[in-house]
């Protein structure tokens, strides 16, 4: 056991160095912990500034009327980037801790450890299989979002044209029907 209630009793001295490497570590873990977010968010910005002058550079040069797909590419898939690059470094820190902790685990309690890593390596099943599946839904969500985005670049680039034939309506209800079908997907 790592605290021991008879240590304590017999001990003239109070626990104060204890309690002061405790704060320590907290002020510690308080500004290196500020310190890598920031400097793994800094490397996330710059690697989106970097996807999104390529992006736009390429479009430049084959725009053949996919503004709906750029349009989203730049506003919301790009942006993953800087969350992605905040938990890249839990793809070695995750296993590491895991075999650190199942090793004290199997040390104190045994086999019953063992029953606690099943259980944990289902959820991690379990949450993959998930991830594919909302990974699928993600997709058909995206491409019903270029759709409409497509159309509506289409139509503003033709507003002239429909105000003076009057079609505003027929428009307004087909956008409306598009982002209705965005909503079932």
């Amino acid at each position: 056991m790592l605290f021991r209630s008879e240590k304590l009793a017999t001990d003239p001295d109070p626990p104060y160095r204890e309690a002061f490497l405790i704060v320590l570590c907290s002020v510690l873990s308080v500004f290196t912990t500020h310190w890598f977010y920031f400097s793994v968010q800094h490397i996330g910005m710059r690697v989106r500034v970097v996807c999104t002058s390529l992006i736009y550079r390429k479009c430049l040069q084959q725009l053949n009327g996919r503004q709906g797909k750029l349009l989203n590419l730049l506003s919301s898939d790009v942006q993953r980037f800087d969350q992605s690059c905040v938990s890249l470094h839990y793809l070695w820190i995750a296993p590491c801790n895991l075999i650190i902790v199942f090793t004290i685990l199997y040390q104190e309690y045994g086999w019953t450890s063992v029953i606690g890593l099943g259980v944990l390596l289902a959820f991690a099943v379990l949450q993959a299989l998930l991830g594919v599946q909302f990974s699928k839904f993600r997709t058909r969500t995206a491409a019903e979002t270029d759709l409409r985005l497509e159309f509506l670049s289409g139509m503003l680039k033709k507003m002239k044209q429909i105000k003076m034939l009057g079609l505003e309506q027929i428009y307004k209800e087909t956008c409306r029907k598009l982002r209705d079908r965005k909503s079932v997907v």
